[in-house]
């Protein structure tokens, strides 16, 4: 199960970007071991990711396609 939702999230959320077609230990390394402070208000959540987080582009694209779909 854990396979198939990263398999729809690099298809969902990682097209167009080097990650689309990485192998899922890879996506899971880079963008789900992330240290980030995660602040969850009424309407919204919010990632407060490190400034000298490598992937942080990569990461909010993901999110962007994620929200735009």
């Amino acid at each position: 199960m854990a396979y198939t939702l990263v398999y729809r999230l690099r298809r969902l959320a990682l097209h167009g970007t080097e990650l689309g077609s990485a192998q899922v230990n890879t996506v899971r390394t880079k963008l789900f071991k992330v240290a980030a402070v995660v602040v969850q208000n009424t309407r919204r959540i919010n990632f407060m990711l490190q400034s000298r987080y490598p992937h942080r582009d990569q990461f909010e694209k993901a999110l962007a396609n994620l929200n735009s779909g």
